[in-house]
């Protein structure tokens, strides 16, 4: 019987196979695995309920969806109010977006709702539909006349609207109207700011003859350009003038120091306010947010909050997490 022959191996051969085996990755071990598990267990029960679990349907006055024409100034915001169960009155969160609106932030009200609040969320006057047309100016108003639309006794009873309980919520430039709002509204219940956009210093960064301030200008005028198609007669220049006009009146840190400042009525309007620590500017704007509402050590700086997560400016992959912090927030201010 003839034996076939072994093929030779070249050292070459041999040589790759033993790197090949060398850059195996090695295998889990338990050590590596079970931190994942316990932190992926300990983040589960630290998530509210209203985040991850219906309630139960209340038969008699279950949760529900109204359409609503919000008017400021003469023409008609586009909004919806989710409603809550139950029809006793109902603590009320009012929802802003951002700039000009892409991620609204959904989610985040449908939690908020199951944790027993209503919820109103509106487009700004030329935004996605709205009437009339869009600025930042008019963006600011438009936030008070929400408020306002919630507290006309007709609105507040229809909608079960607890009047003495009303927080605003804003993500990005809604995050500075929710500011804004609060130093002219000391009634508010609280605020939070999700990843803030503050508009003023941006301003101030896009004014200069250096060739960093030119960039930043051209960057940000091709991004409002590209804002253009959701937001009626809003030119991308129009915006940045405007927006550079009012560089030091509208500069964040400022109304953030207003709000930790006692007012006549009430005493500080408490503040949520929530960073990703992978957002660009997170290193810079988030030290000088938190500073300006807890500097003065005379002011109720238990009344603030703050929550950073690893995750960009829309929270992509860290929905949840948000939404936890939020819920879990306004829980605990519910029941001051």
């Amino acid at each position: 019987m003839i034996l076939a022959r072994r093929p030779k191996l070249s050292l070459a051969v041999i040589a790759g196979f033993i790197l090949a085996v060398t850059l195996l990755p090695a295998p889990m071990s338990a050590q590596t695995v079970a931190p994942t598990l316990q932190q992926h267990a300990a983040e589960q029960k630290r998530t509210p309920a209203a985040v991850i679990a219906d309630p139960v349907r209340d038969n008699r006055n279950p949760t529900s969806m109204s359409e609503l024409a919000i008017p400021s100034n003469g023409q008609m915001m586009n909004g919806i109010m989710y409603l809550a169960a139950g029809a006793q009155p109902h603590p009320t969160v009012i929802l802003l977006h951002g700039f000009p609106g892409n991620e609204q932030n959904l989610d985040l009200a449908q939690s908020i709702r199951r944790a027993g609040w209503n919820v109103l969320y509106f487009h700004y006057r030329g935004a996605w539909g709205s009437e009339g047309d869009f600025s930042f100016s008019n963006a600011m108003q438009d936030t008070l006349a929400a408020i306002k639309f919630l507290r006309d006794p007709i609105n507040s009873v229809a909608f079960h609207i607890d009047l003495s309980r009303i927080v605003l919520v804003g993500h990005s430039m809604g995050g500075f109207m929710a500011a804004y709002a609060a130093t002219q509204d000391p009634a508010l219940s609280g605020i939070v700011l999700i990843s803030p956009w503050n508009i003023g210093a941006d301003a101030a960064s896009w004014k200069g003859d250096d060739a960093a301030a030119r960039a930043r200008f051209k960057s940000t005028l091709t991004e409002f350009r590209g804002y253009q198609r959701a937001l009626h007669n809003a030119k991308a220049e129009t915006l940045m003038a405007e927006a550079m006009q009012h560089r030091s009146d509208w500069d964040l840190t400022h109304f953030l120091t207003q709000l930790r400042a006692p007012n006549k009525q009430r005493g500080n309007i408490p503040v949520l306010l929530t960073y990703g620590t992978h957002e660009g500017d997170y290193d810079e704007v988030f030290p000088k947010l938190k500073r300006a509402l807890e500097s003065d050590p005379k002011s109720q700086a238990a009344a603030n909050s703050f929550v950073t997560l690893p995750t960009d400016h829309p929270y992509s992959d860290h929905r949840i997490a948000l939404q936890s912090a939020v819920v879990d927030w306004l829980q605990r201010l519910a029941k001051q």
